[in-house]
């Protein structure tokens, strides 16, 4: 038991300082993949939301694909086929491993936060938008003053749920 304590102790005898170098690096990592992730979430959840075949489309094909895909294979796919498609067309260009994470974890986490999006824009009453529209709001100071503070309500455990799912991917 004592050997295994000092596996875990710092400095050159134990791993303890690589361990909490990983942790910093995982929680560094899950905190700039949120908003990322979040904004595209949003994106993609109101294109699927939307009423345009041509936006539909693209949306549900984006969150089955990235929903499909294990993780692992998308870092790869991002980190490997990114810096080829990018040395094809920009030349030499090395992108580093945090940024390739932040993007492939974005993605993934983008496909699941637009079905959390999407359920919570469901929840909201088409009253809500009616009664705004019937004050002569413009589309956008709807979505900003009615819409966006049911769906922050409406989607927030979902949201920490995937936010958890993210700090362990």
């Amino acid at each position: 038991m004592a050997d295994a304590l000092a596996l875990l102790s710092f400095g050159p005898e134990g791993w303890g300082d690589e361990l909490a170098a990983g942790a910093w690096l995982t929680i560094r990592l899950a905190l700039a993949t949120l908003p990322f992730g979040l904004a595209v979430g949003l994106a993609i959840a109101l294109m699927r939301d939307s009423g345009n075949r041509w936006l539909q489309v693209p949306g549900n094909v984006f969150t089955t694909v990235f929903r499909g895909l294990p993780e692992l294979l998308t870092l790869l796919l991002v980190y490997f086929g990114g810096q080829m498609l990018l040395a094809r067309i920009f030349g030499a260009v090395e992108v580093s491993a945090f940024v390739s994470g932040l993007v492939a974890l974005g993605l993934v986490f983008s496909a699941y936060a637009s079905e959390v999006f999407l359920g919570a824009f469901r929840g909201i009453g088409r009253g809500q938008y009616e009664a705004a529209y019937a004050l002569g709001l413009r589309p956008f100071t709807v979505f900003r003053l009615v819409v966006l503070p049911q769906l922050v309500r409406l989607a927030l455990p979902g949201l920490a749920n995937l936010w958890l799912v993210l700090l362990k991917d």
